[in-house]
């Protein structure tokens, strides 16, 4: 059906451009498998194959449009994009009501239940927020307002471009350039090596004065304040989510999890859930990093043990979190949803939840 000049009183702003593309595909899909099926039961019909031959040029030109897209993202492997996913700045401004600023959202902070003294590690969505002046400056300073000379900032800040290119998708890279990328790939550098997948935010936290980041090259954290050396001054390579990683040091100190404008499929804290799992419902493998330079300025790798990190059944593991009691302080910063909670709790009832919910099949 054509609306034509009727189709305005329809038309919705700020709808997803991804979702849109996708109902796009699936209609030209359906308007070449309908009419098809139709041919094989009348027989030839002009008009059917005019349709079908209309609306496979159309499918051959979206994917293609979607192809060149794909060759310059950068490999998605973890964590999970939402909360470094990118929205058009003029789409935060139509929705924001009026502008946050570094004072209204730790008002909002302390509200939620903050408070100063306290280690916390903050996953974030900076356009959740609304409209910030100040942008990512403006969050930091507002959490350490808050946090106080005594309180430790930490966030995720990891790299998980400097893996191996044989693991990468969406999109993958030609088998041939393998070896030649295993050679080239620059070390880990905390101080120059830029963040991946985890929002602006921490990307301009890692950088600021006085920050601690951890040294390993796909999982690092950064951390502020006084226990910032021991959340991020040792993190094994070898488990790098696991005992020896800034996430266990969070645990020991008492940590508190704060998620902004983003749920539980962003609590990388989970992960180290799974590490505390009974071997037959984890998959250990191997993972290699980028460890040192030769004599020829090429890049030798170091294989480590690892284990291999499911995140998809995090967000229902935090909706079950509260719906067993789990005790979380939840209210609105800036314009977005925010939750606070224990990290020990939530780690703990994560071990619990995966031992009843996951198989030993699925980790193999």
């Amino acid at each position: 059906m054509r609306f034509g000049p009727n189709y305005e009183p329809l038309r919705r702003d700020h709808l997803d451009p991804t979702r849109l593309e996708l109902y796009t595909l699936a209609l030209h899909l359906s308007l070449v498998a309908g009419p098809s099926y139709l041919l094989t039961r009348i027989g030839p019909d002009p008009l059917m194959q005019d349709i079908v031959a209309h609306n496979t040029e159309r499918l051959i030109e979206l994917a293609a449009a979607a192809s060149r897209r794909c060759e310059h993202s950068p490999p998605t492997l973890w964590p999970p994009q939402a909360a470094g996913s990118r929205v058009p700045e003029s789409d935060v401004i139509t929705r924001s009501d009026a502008p946050q600023t570094a004072a209204s959202l730790a008002a909002d902070l302390r509200e939620l239940g903050l408070t100063s003294g306290s280690t916390v590690i903050v996953h974030t969505s900076l356009s959740a927020l609304g409209w910030v002046v100040g942008g990512p400056v403006a969050v930091i300073r507002a959490l350490e307002a808050v946090l106080g000379d005594e309180g430790t900032l930490v966030m995720p800040t990891q790299t998980v471009g400097l893996s191996d290119p044989s693991e990468w998708g969406h999109p993958p890279v030609p088998e041939p350039w393998w070896q030649q990328i295993r050679d080239a790939m620059p070390l880990y550098d905390p101080a120059l090596t830029p963040t991946l997948g985890v929002g602006v935010v921490p990307e301009v936290f890692r950088s600021a004065p006085g920050v601690q980041r951890s040294g390993h090259p796909l999982y690092s954290f950064a951390a502020r304040g006084p226990s910032a050396v021991r959340v991020a001054g040792q993190h094994g390579w070898a488990c790098g989510l696991g005992e020896t990683s800034p996430l266990a040091a969070l645990y020991e100190l008492d940590a508190h999890v704060l998620l902004l404008g983003v749920d539980h499929s962003a609590n990388t804290s989970l992960h180290l859930s799974e590490y505390r799992l009974p071997r037959e419902l984890r998959r250990e493998r191997e993972i290699a990093l980028p460890a040192e330079l030769d004599a020829t300025g090429r890049t030798r790798w170091r294989v480590v043990d690892d284990i291999d990190l499911v995140e998809d059944d995090f967000a229902a593991i935090g909706r079950e979190y509260v719906n067993a009691g789990g005790h979380v302080q939840t209210a609105r910063v800036g314009a977005a949803g925010a939750q606070l909670l224990r990290q020990r709790d939530i780690v703990d009832f994560g071990v619990e939840w995966m031992c009843e919910h996951r198989t030993p099949a699925r980790a193999r």
